[in-house]
């Protein structure tokens, strides 16, 4: 076969096959790429071919066919993508509850007066002056304790790199992290 007889072959079935492989897939830019793909194996195997008495049948099967593993293998990609999801939440959503839980534990071994404080700063969200106001005290003390408390949760946290963030966040983003909701975590989760 010659590329002028190629030619007129592709011009002359390009659409009809285009039409075929999108009633299967129903994606076109992806019926397009089935039917380059098998006019490239069709020009490849030329030689092979050129005893064909229906090169358009030969062609409509090859698109079939290759519309056919397409659909397949999007239907698996989608499963395998909805399973990980699953599966990425709930391993999510386990580790995320035993960072808490991790970090409940440390927070309670604190002194009560180091405990009061870092508890106000970071799950409140109080500045030193709030706290030392509250609590009737210098900021002085409040930082101090604060540094304390710091100081006593690293050395308790230091395998977990979480935990370890946490500590270095400022409490005004505290408020932001609170109000941060599962869904917004999953929309996000989308977009990167």
């Amino acid at each position: 076969m010659t590329s002028e007889e190629f030619e007129k072959l592709f011009k002359a079935h390009y659409n009809y096959l285009c039409n075929l492989a999108n009633k299967i897939i129903n994606d076109k830019d992806a019926s397009e790429d089935i039917v380059q793909d098998v006019f490239s194996k069709f020009w490849l195997k030329r030689n092979q071919l050129h005893s064909l008495d229906s090169p358009r049948s030969y062609l409509s099967k090859s698109v079939i066919n290759f519309s056919i593993n397409y659909s397949e293998k999007k239907k698996m990609i989608i499963r395998n993508q909805a399973e990980y999801s699953v599966n990425n939440d709930s391993i999510d959503e386990e580790s995320t509850q035993n960072t808490i839980a991790n970090l409940r534990m440390a927070v309670d071994k604190l002194p009560d007066k180091c405990k009061v404080i870092f508890t106000l700063s970071r799950f409140e969200g109080l500045s030193n002056a709030e706290i030392a106001n509250y609590l009737d005290i210098s900021v002085k003390t409040v930082e101090n304790q604060m540094g304390i408390a710091i100081k006593k949760l690293r050395e308790s946290l230091k395998n977990n790199i979480k935990l370890m963030m946490f500590l270095l966040i400022p409490h005004d983003l505290i408020e932001i992290i609170k109000n941060f909701s599962i869904s917004s975590y999953k929309q996000y989760k989308r977009i990167i």
